[in-house]
């Protein structure tokens, strides 16, 4: 997947996030925003020298970080990246060019990232000051090729906004979204944050028990957004072996889940996907159905934001013990 230059000038500034550690039921106060600082110390002795080297990135590590070829097998498109004869990444399509130096629109976005008060209002504006200019383009991480325009993108987050709005989400609820990076994550992750929730996020090809862990610590409120039926197969098969019911996904704010998401089909027909739903003992849907079918957000159903409300709850890879919520506030 890939967005736009002009995307990513508004989207950029919403990194500078308040960052406080997220504990269930609690909203910690707040915090001066904290800037993320690497230092170096000096190795002392042998000891340090021998632990610094096994600390060090593996060339699989720098395979996945920097885009050199991997020999890991993913199990999902959003982990690898066409190239060129070359080696290099394939950017064979045209995005936006703009010229920094002189294009008058660059003063227009920089006005827009000096306003907003939370990503889902970017938007909004974008469709406004470019709305034929390309937006988002993936051509390989979902069920089909997305292709969207300012203009169009603008109106998918305010449909995705309803369809989470219609499933209960407001402002101070969260939703776990449990997937790799791609076009519906995007649609899916905005449509939460403009319906006043805050997403809890982490990769598909998480341990089972983290994703579920995850779940029950961000208090997620009785919806799970799901990358797409393998990963929601190898739920199925872990609550079978483990005796546990409604998938293992509850919490003691919400009780169980209660609708499972699904971001993609993966070649899925209804009927694949209403037999998966039987043997979970959950409702499941697919997030491409409900946006198809959605309108955009009516005003009045759309909360206000401010730099105080969470924007999105981060967890670690919890390599070291249990993963850690980080939350980011709308504060830039």
């Amino acid at each position: 997947m890939r967005i736009s230059s002009l995307a990513l000038v508004g989207l950029i500034s919403t990194l500078f996030c308040e960052v406080q550690s997220f504990v269930p039921g609690h909203l910690a106060p707040q915090t001066k925003p904290t800037a993320f600082v690497v230092k170096s110390t000096p190795v002392k002795d042998d000891t340090e020298t021998e632990t610094a080297k096994a600390s060090a990135m593996t060339s699989e590590d720098e395979a996945v970080l920097f885009g050199g070829q991997s020999s890991s097998n993913f199990d999902y498109p959003s982990q690898r990246m066409n190239r060129s004869a070359g080696g290099q990444p394939d950017n064979s399509v045209q995005l936006n060019s703009l010229d920094y130096a002189s294009d008058p629109l660059i003063n227009k976005l920089r006005t827009v990232r000096d306003t907003l008060t939370n990503c889902p209002e970017l938007w909004a504006q974008l469709a406004d000051l470019c709305p034929e200019r390309r937006a988002l383009l993936d051509e390989h991480m979902c069920d089909e090729k997305i292709d969207l325009n300012f203009s169009q993108m603008n109106t998918v987050v305010q449909k995705s906004a309803t369809v989470f709005a219609d499933l209960g989400i407001q402002k101070g609820k969260n939703v776990a979204v449990l997937g790799e990076n791609s076009a519906r994550w995007l649609m899916v992750d905005h449509g939460i944050q403009m319906a006043g929730g805050a997403s809890a996020v982490r990769g598909a090809d998480a341990p089972i028990d983290e994703l579920l862990y995850i779940y029950e610590h961000s208090d997620s409120a009785g919806v799970a957004v799901v990358q797409g039926p393998r990963l929601l197969q190898k739920l199925i098969k872990h609550a079978k072996a483990t005796g546990l019911e409604n998938l293992g996904l509850q919490n003691d704010s919400y009780g169980p889940v209660k609708t499972i998401l699904l971001m993609h089909r993966e070649k899925k027909s209804d009927e694949d996907i209403a037999k998966l739903a039987a043997e979970a003992g959950v409702e499941i849907k697919v997030f491409g159905d409900l946006l198809d079918a959605a309108s955009p957000l009516d005003p009045s159903r759309r909360p206000s934001l401010g730099h105080s409300d969470i924007a999105t709850i981060v967890y670690t890879s919890g390599t070291t013990g249990r993963p850690k919520g980080v939350m980011l506030f709308w504060k830039l």
